[in-house]
């Protein structure tokens, strides 16, 4: 499988960005620029930028370390391919059950938003009823980008037949990377699962996040006559779930 390693490219635009950053603390010094008339706000800004670009490198650098073990078959478990017809009946599986999962967070989110933009309006002062325009607005938002994304995952599957890549902490599933023990993330749950057309195996795992915990399930089709391989796989990855 020969896939860019774009975790490795972002990190190293990162390193530029945090670079930016610190130009922004030590240029206004240099060039005299007085402390309240700017220069410190700046300087803040500008080592915040360097802080969370340091953090967004270490963050995709480990990223791409693990794309390119598996790439190099580091560890393996399963090394699987497909023919035309599977893979575009998984692509089509695959689409429908992300489609379905975004349109439920999305009606959960524009719910929230909604309420809370009526209780501002109702009940807010005169510009209670621009919170209700901006929750709106945002609602809309959520649309498009789930709407969006769910398409660019289809549309990147039906491009070419696709090759997994599974290890026990990571797969590479048509160049789409899931990583399930980076950043305290925590696997939830492996199982195989019968469709119509297909068994897949699904890994399902969250990765903390500041406000909520972000779930994740990668859908891996079973080729035909590996499913005795694909069960043992899953106990091999089963055993670092975490209770």
């Amino acid at each position: 499988m020969q896939i860019p390693n774009n975790k490795r490219i972002i990190a190293k635009r990162s390193l530029l960005v945090m670079l930016v950053g610190l130009l922004m603390i030590f240029v206004p010094m240099n060039l005299g620029l007085d402390g309240m008339d700017g220069g410190f706000a700046l300087a803040v800004f500008g080592g915040l930028i360097a802080i969370t670009a340091l953090i967004t490198y270490f963050i995709y650098m480990r990223l791409a370390r693990e794309q390119d073990n598996l790439m190099n078959g580091t560890n393996l478990l399963a090394h699987w391919k497909y023919n035309t017809e599977q893979w575009r009946a998984y692509a089509e599986i695959d689409y429908q059950e992300d489609k379905a999962a975004k349109k439920m967070l999305f009606w959960l989110v524009a719910g929230f938003a909604l309420f809370f933009g009526i209780i501002f309006a109702v009940f807010g002062d005169d510009g209670g009823i621009y919170v209700l325009y901006v929750m709106l607005a945002l609602i809309a938002l959520i649309a498009v980008v789930a709407k969006v994304s769910a398409q660019v995952t289809y549309k990147r599957n039906l491009s070419r037949t696709g090759e997994v890549l599974l290890s026990e902490h990571s797969a590479l599933i048509n160049g789409q990377l899931h990583v399930w023990n980076l950043l305290n993330a925590r696997l939830i749950d492996v199982r195989l699962v019968e469709y119509e057309q297909m068994n897949m195996l699904e890994i399902e795992y969250v990765v903390p996040q500041r406000n909520a915990d972000a779930q994740y399930t990668a859908r891996i089709p079973i080729p035909y006559g590996k499913e005795a391989e694909a069960e043992a796989v899953a106990q091999e990855i089963g055993k670092h779930k975490k209770n």
